[in-house]
Formats: C-alpha cells, sequence, structure tokens
C-alpha cells in the first residue's frame, strides 16, 4: 500500500472516531443517559478494532493482488527459481499462505527474495523447491516482483 493511501485511509478513520466522540459527547451534555455515552464510546472502539483487524489479517492479500494487476500491465517478466517453500500453517479463506524464497536474475543483477505467498490448492504442487516459475518485476526497482 502507498503511503499516501495510508495516511488518507487513517485521517479519514480518525475523522471518523472524532465524529463519533463529538456526538457521545452531545449524548452526555444534551441531559441524556452516560451509558449512551460509553456505548457510542465502545461502539467505535469495536467498529476501529476490527477495521484495523481485517487490515492486518486480509491487507497484505489485497496490496499482492493490486501489486500484481500494476505489474503486469506495466512490468517486466522474469523467470525466478523457487530455492525455498515452507509452509506458515496461517491461512486465508482456507488458503495457505507460503513463504517463499526466489532467485531471479535481471539487467544482469542477481535478486534472492522472500516473499509470502497464498497459493490455491491446484497451485501446491507447482511450488516445489527448484521449481521455475514465472514472475512480474517492477522495471524500475526490480527487487519487486510478484508471481505469475
Amino acid at each position: 500500500m502507498k503511503m499516501v493511501d495510508w495516511l488518507f485511509e487513517h485521517i479519514f478513520l480518525f475523522l471518523i472516531l472524532c465524529v463519533l466522540i463529538a456526538v457521545a459527547m452531545g449524548f452526555y451534555h444534551d441531559g441524556l443517559s452516560v451509558q449512551n455515552g460509553i456505548i457510542a464510546v465502545i461502539s467505535m472502539a469495536m467498529i476501529f478494532g476490527f477495521y484495523h483487524a481485517h487490515t492486518r489479517f486480509y491487507g497484505p492479500a489485497y496490496q499482492n493482488e493490486r501489486l500484481a494487476k500494476r505489474l503486469s500491465r506495466e512490468g517486466g517478466q522474469v523467470s525466478v527459481v523457487l530455492t525455498s517453500v515452507k509452509q506458515t500453517n496461517t491461512y486465508l479463506n482456507e488458503m495457505p499462505i507460503l513463504e517463499i524464497e526466489v532467485h531471479y536474475e535481471y539487467n544482469k543483477q542477481s535478486y534472492r527474495k522472500k516473499i509470502k505467498h497464498v497459493a490455491s490448492f491446484t497451485e501446491l504442487s507447482s511450488l516445489q523447491k527448484g521449481a521455475r516459475k514465472g514472475a512480474w518485476i517492477d522495471k524500475n526497482n526490480p527487487s519487486i516482483f510478484v508471481l505469475k
């Protein structure tokens, strides 16, 4: 996620939080019960907490998807060798998340990177140590890549 997107997203969340706090304070000052204000503050905390839990666990998958779309349009193609494939024992929508180390060359420079990859069950058999896969790379920063 770009820093600007992250910043706007968090500014928006902060503004929502401020509005909800103002509403909660309005409940208190307008003579409504303190319990309504407490309920509003707890609701705000829950919304904020659920949002951050969602972005923490699902955010990387969405970011990788956006990056793959961008690199498929603007990036270059390269062949990578999988040098290590490990299970992380975590899942996203019942699909395993693997930690994959790859090695590739671009413009006469060698790169070795580790990524986390959500693998479909049909893709698992092709993700073995020593296998060759296609990847899209960022032409401006060849250390950024996404498996095809």
